[in-house]
């Protein structure tokens, strides 16, 4: 019964093999009986529709992780999505070229991502109770890609020269998700002069904001956005300053301060 079975499967593989490129035997998850694994690529649907850039993440099986979750996609034409989930609503934001090549300068040149591996990187994948994410990078016509399947030992990380590399991707990655839900700089921009009011009436010695201390931004499904602009830094010798402004920035209606915290203090606006 069993070879029957794996017979259909393999045939049913080859005819579509635009879709399935390979199989291989493998232990079941219990390591009783072998089962047939079927080997799709992960990132076929940005490489089809010619994305310059995504993010896909795939969850644990076992956890009830089966459905790709797109963290992001900037297609062809520019334009960035980040779809919904439970908090937030879907955001779309049209890149410019100069910001699409910065994009690529920082991965390319900076986190290196054509030149990540190791242990943890383009390997299959332990999709039954592992997680995996997987990058697409558009460099012109070539397409570079990055999964990684995590693992590694917490406490030996930040010495991991690859890791490292790889978490700056990550980062780089995560501050566009940011980008785009606050709206695009002119939006964060605009909402500058707000954070600052705010900033000067509770810690006047502290120097304004400006669009590099925005850290990210958020699009809720009640009909609001969330700005956050944040910054650590040592202003003397094991003197430290913190401080964080929230600007809420609704549908409809005027801008106005979130929370603030000054040096660990929380500070509600009335």
């Amino acid at each position: 019964m069993w070879q029957r079975y794996a017979s259909i499967l393999i045939v049913f593989a080859c005819s579509a093999s635009l879709v399935c490129p390979a199989i291989a035997v493998a232990q079941s998850p219990e390591g009783n009986a072998k089962v047939i694994v079927v080997e799709l690529d992960s990132l076929a649907l940005p490489k089809r529709e010619g994305d310059l850039l995504a993010w896909i993440h795939f969850g644990s099986i076992k956890f009830g992780g089966t459905d790709p979750i797109y963290r992001i996609r900037v297609l062809k034409d520019g334009t960035a999505i980040v779809p919904k989930d439970n908090r937030e609503r879907e955001s779309r934001l049209k890149l410019s070229d100069d910001e699409i090549a910065a994009l690529r300068k920082t991965l390319l040149e900076d986190a290196t991502i054509q030149h990540i591996s190791g242990a943890w990187f383009n390997g299959q994948g332990n999709r039954w109770d592992g997680s995996q994410d997987c990058y697409l990078l558009r460099d012109e016509e070539k397409v570079i890609t990055l999964t990684c399947e995590y693992g590694w030992p917490s406490a030996t990380a930040h010495r991991d020269h690859m890791i490292r590399r790889y978490q700056q991707v990550m980062q780089t990655y995560t501050d566009l998700i940011g980008l785009v839900r606050a709206g695009g700089k002119e939006a964060i921009a605009r909402q500058i002069p707000l954070a600052n009011e705010g900033l000067k009436k509770y810690s006047p010695a502290s120097t304004p904001f400006t669009i590099d201390d925005f850290s990210f931004g958020e699009n809720f499904t009640d009909g609001h956005r969330r700005l956050t602009f944040v910054r650590e830094k040592e202003i003397e010798d094991g003197q430290w300053e913190k401080v964080r402004v929230e600007v809420l920035v609704p549908d409809e209606g005027k801008p106005r301060l979130g929370d603030i915290t000054i040096n660990g203090k929380r500070i509600r606006p009335s």
